[in-house]
């Protein structure tokens, strides 16, 4: 029984060695905690960095369909609807019919929105200098490399 065990126990951690080793998971685990950094520093204003990257998106084009943003951000069209709900909701966006084509739907932002962006914005900046000081000062490099990664990916997709 305890050789079944062990057999068993070493199996578990060669799997464990697999997905813990594995670029997808490790990025997956860095995305959770950079998220929750950010989310700290944006939390008393009741935002999410997701909401944010929303509002500045609204921000620089006044208005957008849920699928420009849902394009533009790289998020699935389903997670974009459900933003935009709860940030109706908290009074950020507004919807409306598109006037000339009445399928579509067009977002904006609402004066309680775009001040949200506006006090939004520096939190993020607080958040980056903060983050290169646990970095210790590699913040440039380490985007650098993701962006470069990102980069290298898409162009391997296409």
């Amino acid at each position: 029984m305890t050789i079944r065990i062990l057999i068993i126990s070493i199996q578990i951690m060669k799997h464990k060695e697999i997905y813990t080793n594995c670029l997808a998971f490790q990025l997956t685990q860095a995305r959770k905690k950079v998220f929750a950094w950010y989310g700290n520093y944006l939390k008393p204003l009741g935002l999410t960095p997701a909401s944010v990257y929303v509002l500045g998106v609204l921000r620089d084009k006044e208005y957008a369909t849920p699928s420009e943003i849902s394009h533009l951000l790289e998020l699935e069209r389903p997670t974009v609807t459900t933003l935009l709900s709860r940030m109706e909701r908290s009074g950020l966006v507004n919807r409306a019919l598109n006037p000339s084509n009445r399928r579509e739907t067009l977002v904006s932002l609402t004066d309680t929105g775009k001040e949200a962006c506006d006090k939004a914005y520096p939190l993020l900046v607080e958040a980056d200098k903060a983050l290169n000081t646990v970095l210790n000062g590699a913040f440039a490099q380490v985007k650098e490399q993701v962006e470069n990664l990102n980069r290298m990916l898409q162009e391997a997709a296409e």
